[in-house]
């Protein structure tokens, strides 16, 4: 709680606009924490669903962000080796949304839909 009110104050006095963008995901990422605990306490589990799914987009958009970011700083010095090790990253990323932002059910979907393509061929 207090490093979210920390995180909070520095946003908010800060006048870079690069770091209140770096700092955003993270206050969100408190704010959806402390959101689904108090929803757990008074037994709101579709709520603290949400408030799940908010901290793991948050988080992931801070993801992709810095290896978004630091592709274009290794493209831009021309250093394509660093491009192979950030690319591990990107595909956890990638299984990190599979895993908890598609439920089992539309798994499933997509599932029989390319086994239904693979059926009619």
């Amino acid at each position: 709680m207090f490093i979210l009110i920390f995180l909070l104050s520095i946003t908010i006095r800060t006048e870079d606009i690069k770091t209140k963008i770096m700092l955003i995901p993270f206050v969100i990422c408190g704010f959806s924490s402390i959101g689904k605990n108090i929803c757990l306490i008074l037994d709101k589990g579709k709520w603290a669903n949400i408030f799940s799914k908010v901290f793991i987009i948050s988080l992931l958009s801070f993801w992709f962000g810095f290896l978004a970011y630091w592709s274009y700083l290794c493209i831009r010095a021309k250093n394509y080796l660093t491009i192979l090790f950030i690319i591990p990253f990107f595909i956890i990323g990638i299984y990190l949304i599979r895993k908890f932002l598609l439920n089992k059910t539309t798994k499933k979907h997509i599932r029989l839909r390319i086994l239904n393509l693979i059926l009619k061929l």
